[in-house]
């Protein structure tokens, strides 16, 4: 059975509502990139938390505790959707999946998939402060309280207290030298241990001891323990990062953050239309958008920008290239000379490769780039330029180009944007 490190430092806390600085962050993203590890087979008594640091194509990264995942046997990674706790993501792993990192109690697991899994933000461990605040995620093991694994994480409020001496690294601690005044329990070994902006600073591994050997307060290790946090840390400055929670959209604008911006005006259709909880529009939700919240984000989009962008401009240019109704073949042809006015791309299949950093740190980007029709929340949209979606686009890309044209051209149309 694997190493049981957490103290139960008062299963009650369960039932404790948390403080109102938690609501700091968003504690729906936190939730995303926090994932549950089970014991295939045991699920009931092993296992503990992960949370994902990185994505590279199709490749992720998750770093948990290493003596959670040290034992030469399968284990299952679940990634839920934390607002309908579906399961979005399960991966089965083994050792040739994990990798120790040095000699810490730290682990990399790798995983493969085509879908879109949030991605922790890297924060920087050596700026905590003594009683900053912390929060903890992660997927207690069943108790006399909980008689199973929840389907979404468990957050727990804290303070960063000290920080053991250095040459803790190598020693009994094995790396955890961030001392954190936090309630957990079993299962929450290898989650995430986020700064009050929501930024990844440690990994949760195991309780501290005091002089008589009681075990009190738990102990995580730091990022910079891992070698890559750095270079996943600028990469991320280069990249938007998803709007705060509290941001507007036009206080985004104000501030001419035109990706965040981008990524807000996606999270409010989102929010109105993404019925199915996909994290993108299909072709009925793009239907069933409100004409009044479209048009407000185009105006809003065309006051602050000056009229360089916004909907109503896409689409005038958009009519450019259908204004009649070209042969089958060359629809295509038509669509991608659109894109390519607006900045977009110069191959349709460039589209799966395309960097959203790249995309928003264009300079002086074109008349009518922003929003952009297929990038919703930071990600590349399933359904592209709100296409419909059925398998038929995919073998032949003429169907996209309907008498009608896009699903989003003709709803802006019908709403007389």
């Amino acid at each position: 059975m694997i190493k049981r490190w957490f103290a139960w430092l008062g299963i009650v806390s369960i039932l404790i509502p948390f403080p109102v600085a938690i609501a700091q962050f968003d504690q729906l993203q936190l939730k995303e990139i926090t994932v549950r590890i089970d014991v295939e087979g045991s699920y009931k008594e092993d296992g503990g938390s992960g949370v994902i640091v990185r994505q590279q194509g199709q490749f992720y990264t998750i770093l948990t505790a290493y003596h959670v995942v040290q034992e030469k046997r399968n284990y299952k990674v679940l990634i839920f959707n934390p607002s309908n706790r579906q399961i979005i993501g399960s991966h089965i792993i083994n050792e040739k999946n994990i990798k120790q990192i040095d000699d810490y109690d730290l682990a990399e697991i790798t995983i493969q998939s085509s879908a879109k899994y949030r991605t922790a933000n890297i924060g920087d461990s050596q700026q905590l402060q003594p009683t900053d605040d912390l929060t903890v995620s992660g997927y207690p093991l069943p108790s006399y309280l909980i008689t199973e694994r929840l389907s979404t994480s468990t957050l727990r409020l804290g303070k960063f207290t000290d920080r053991l001496p250095p040459d803790a690294l190598l020693k009994r601690q094995k790396g955890a030298t961030l001392k954190i005044d936090v309630v957990t329990e079993v299962g929450m070994s290898g989650g995430a241990v986020v700064n009050k902006n929501g930024e990844l600073v440690g990994i949760l591994v195991e309780a501290d001891k005091d002089a008589s050997g009681n075990k009190s307060s738990p102990l995580a290790i730091p990022i910079d323990l891992y070698p890559q946090w750095q270079a996943i840390r600028n990469s991320q400055r280069l990249s938007p990062l998803l709007p705060s929670p509290n941001q507007t959209l036009e206080q985004l604008l104000a501030a001419k953050k035109w990706g965040q911006a981008n990524d807000k005006t996606w999270e409010i259709l989102l929010k109105e239309g993404d019925v199915d909880k996909s994290d993108d529009l299909d072709s009925n939700e793009l239907l069933s958008l409100n004409c009044k919240t479209l048009a407000d984000l185009d105006l809003a989009w065309r006051k602050a920008s000056n009229g360089r962008y916004g909907f109503r401009l896409q689409r005038s240019i958009y009519n450019k290239y259908h204004y009649t109704l070209p042969p089958r073949e060359s629809r295509l042809y038509l669509y991608t000379e659109f894109a390519k006015e607006l900045g977009w791309f110069n191959d349709i299949q460039q589209v799966s490769t395309l960097s959203i950093s790249s995309l928003y740190n264009q300079k002086n980007p074109n008349l009518g780039f922003y929003p952009i029709w297929f990038v919703y929340r930071g990600q590349l949209g399933q359904y592209p330029f709100g296409l419909p979606s059925d398998d038929n686009l995919l073998r032949d890309p003429g169907s996209i180009w309907e008498s009608r044209g896009t699903i989003l051209s003709d709803m802006l149309k019908r709403c007389s944007i």
